[in-house]
């Protein structure tokens, strides 16, 4: 099994993401895109980053510096 929020978590989560089509189809409804930093509270930065574009997850690994609003 992945370690929780690494890269090959992070891309089983996006996969996981796009299957929920009433979760991705209302995001896509309302135009929401977000870069969204996985990780644990009171760590310096996220671990893992899932990007969304229009309510679908585009990509998705381990974090590496992105932007991120949320």
């Amino acid at each position: 099994m992945a370690e929780l929020f690494s890269d090959e978590w992070m891309k089983s989560y996006m996969e996981e993401w796009n299957k929920e089509a009433e979760l991705s189809d209302a995001l896509a409804k309302i135009d929401f895109s977000s870069n969204i930093g996985y990780g644990f509270a009171g760590e310096d930065q996220p671990k893992g980053i899932l990007v969304i574009e229009n309510g679908k997850a585009v990509s998705a690994g381990a974090y590496d510096g992105e932007k991120l609003n949320w």
